[in-house]
């Protein structure tokens, strides 16, 4: 008998550790960190950085179908008391459907089926809808199973911002959980702001990160007690047209520099030695919003480089 517990407590193990991705699971948690300018006369450039959380909270029964309440806060101490309900979640197959609070119409948020050549419908604004075209597709190792992962064609819009999207099964876009629902063009991928899944979590358990992220949680904004001008390491011009200085506190033997996109894509990486003042380029990259990883013996940095 005691041989056929512990098998059973085995069993029941693996199968948590190992278990596809469901967007509609209770207890589900989204980190998305947010960028924006927030300077003053002393650092007139300064992003601030914050995060908000969206939520599975509870489930309801409409037309004997149990919906998924998702929910968002900014109350990293009791998120679960200070929810603002933003509608209901359910999966059918590989589709997940969306009713937004206050309404009864029934959405399509993802399908997860769509391939290659594919299309789905943003309403950036009324006067502003666009069809992202599925551009390549490949998989994520999540919870010891792969996930699809659906790359979409870059949607520009001129004189203004770019949306680079990104799906994975069962976690949503890279943007948000609701950002097909509520797209968004000036916030996102723009010359001064962006949005950004920094985690995923089910049940309390970490299932999926950022690579551009070391932390869940993030929140930078400038005050007396957090200056810019106090940082041990500098980055400047922020934005900038391509040439980017990057200075720090001290002189190091060795110091790597790595920059990659919002999806943690490498686009450069180059070593440097007996210095405390390097200078790159991205002058050939798109607009938008790349990381600066910035590794010495003594620590790991990772800053934001807006590229105009």
């Amino acid at each position: 008998m005691k041989k056929q517990i512990t098998f059973l407590f085995l069993f029941l193990f693996v199968k948590l550790a190992v278990s596809q991705v469901n967007f509609t699971e209770l207890n589900n948690k989204w980190y998305v960190v947010k960028s924006f300018p927030n300077g003053n006369s002393q650092n007139p450039s300064f992003l601030a950085t914050t995060t908000t959380f969206y939520g599975n909270t509870g489930d309801t029964i409409i037309n004997n179908e149990t919906w998924i309440k998702i929910g968002t806060t900014q109350d990293s101490i009791l998120p679960l008391l200070n929810y603002t309900n933003l509608g209901l979640t359910k999966t059918d197959q590989n589709y997940i459907l969306f009713i937004e609070q206050g309404t009864n119409t029934i959405d399509t948020l993802y399908n997860f089926d769509i391939n290659i050549g594919d299309s789905i419908l943003y309403n950036f604004n009324t006067f502003l809808p666009r069809y992202l075209q599925v551009d390549s597709v490949d998989s994520v190792l999540i919870n010891g199973l792969y996930h699809k992962r659906i790359f979409f064609e870059r949607e520009d819009f001129p004189l203004c911002c770019a949306v680079e999207e990104v799906w994975i099964e069962g976690v949503g876009s890279l943007h948000g959980p609701l950002f097909p629902y509520y797209p968004k063009t000036l916030e996102i991928e723009s010359w001064d702001e962006g949005n950004d899944l920094s985690c995923f979590e089910q049940n309390g358990l970490q299932t999926w990160s950022h690579p551009n992220y070391n932390e869940c949680f993030i929140n930078i904004v400038l005050n007396i007690k957090q200056n810019s001008s106090n940082r041990k390491t500098n980055i400047y011009p922020n934005p900038t047209k391509g040439r980017i200085t990057i200075k720090t506190e001290a002189v190091f033997k060795k110091t790597n520099i790595k920059i990659t996109n919002i999806f943690g894509k490498e686009i450069l990486n180059n070593e440097f030695n007996n210095t405390n003042t390097v200078s790159v380029n991205i002058k050939n990259q798109n607009r938008g919003i790349y990381f600066i990883h910035i590794q010495t013996p003594s620590e790991t940095t990772i800053l934001k480089i807006i590229k105009e």
